[in-house]
């Protein structure tokens, strides 16, 4: 499993709908997928923090319970495919 840490936009591409940050999550997923066909990446998110919890939810990640993790956040996993798209 990969642990997504951090993706961060510049202020100055903020609340412009999001396309900067989705460009690059979705660039890392391609990556990740890459080299780790099949595996499973994970981000844990504030509760609060809407525009990153429909930014995933956008790629596909699904809000799953994991035990041990701090109550402020939630956890967001996705399946990477088998195979990179071609």
């Amino acid at each position: 499993m990969h642990k997504i840490r951090l993706i961060g936009a510049s202020t100055s591409h903020r609340g412009k709908g999001g396309a900067v940050a989705h460009e690059c999550l979705e660039q890392t997923l391609a990556m990740l997928a890459t080299q780790t066909p099949g595996e499973r990446a994970l981000g844990l998110i504030d509760h609060r923090n809407l525009p990153s919890k429909r930014l995933v939810s956008s790629l596909g990640f699904v809000e799953v319970n994991l035990p041990g993790i701090d109550p402020d956040l939630g956890a967001w996993v996705i399946d990477l495919p088998d195979r990179p798209r071609q």
